[in-house]
């Protein structure tokens, strides 16, 4: 998980706060769908949300997967939904 500590520390989101996808959406490698796409959250995943964008619409996430392999990446906040 390269780099996500950096976030972590200089986070300013609920770091306890737990999220869902409220829909399939894709994973970016930063906050704004001009970065490169890293992977997709399917409907239903939970993530933990460490930063938001300076604007607001992008949040920072950390999930696992079935490998429990740590992974993170942005996606908009407007497909998430608090647990």
């Amino acid at each position: 998980m390269n780099g996500y500590k950096q976030y972590a520390q200089y986070g300013n989101a609920d770091s306890e706060g737990r999220f869902v996808a409220t829909a399939n959406v894709v994973i970016y490698e930063g906050p704004s769908a001009l970065y490169r796409q890293m992977d997709e959250l399917k409907a239903g995943e939970a993530v933990k949300v460490l930063r938001y964008s300076t604007d607001g619409e992008w949040s920072f996430v950390i999930y696992e997967r079935n490998d429990h392999q740590p992974r993170h990446g942005w996606t908009h906040e407007s497909f998430l939904k608090r647990l």
